[in-house]
């Protein structure tokens, strides 16, 4: 019963984590293998980690490609996180959290979908004008008058270009206006 439920949570987890990709990615990338798999870590002179994360290398042909993959951290040098952000087995943002020095939410970004125009594997690695990503952004503020963090503001992003309707917030909640990208 233990490896049925075990199993069960494995296929969730990785369907979770594939969703955002399309099927036309997914098949330009289907024959492209690791050939290695590094630990990336740098260190603050005070001793204290600075960030840590993953880095995968891809062979093809005569050439290495790295991305960074999975989750990658980012700290202070007091050692509280800077920020969070978790990479699919190619380098493509899945999401990303930023805080300020005292672990406060300041930004998030969560992906919706990635999809991939390039022809082959080839193009795929060599380019980068092929891939659309398109994710949710929401910025955080704080409000002196409430003393609390709010939502400030959120929308959607493909690639780096705003879509969609934006919705923002003022200090106490209330949406203030909304735009049309």
């Amino acid at each position: 019963m233990k490896i049925k439920f075990t199993s069960l949570i494995l296929f969730l987890f990785s369907s979770v984590i594939f969703s955002q990709h399309t099927t036309r990615f997914l098949e330009v990338v289907k024959d492209l293998k690791p050939i290695d798999s590094t630990l990336n870590s740098k260190m603050f002179n005070n001793g204290k980690l600075k960030e840590i994360g993953t880095i995968v290398t891809y062979e093809l042909g005569d050439y290495d490609y790295e991305f960074y993959t999975g989750t990658q951290h980012t700290y202070y040098n007091n050692g509280q996180t800077k920020c969070e952000v978790k990479y699919d087995s190619f380098g493509n943002l899945i999401y990303s959290k930023s805080f300020d020095r005292k672990g406060n939410l300041l930004e998030e970004n969560i992906t919706y979908s990635i999809d991939s125009s390039a022809k082959n594997i080839d193009e795929f690695l060599n380019e980068i004008e092929h891939t659309t990503i398109v994710t949710t952004n929401k910025i955080y503020y704080y409000s002196y008058k409430y003393s609390k963090w709010y939502l400030h503001r959120e929308g959607m992003f493909e690639n780096i270009t705003k879509i969609g309707t934006w919705r923002f917030y003022s200090n106490d909640g209330e949406l203030t206006k909304t735009k049309i990208y």
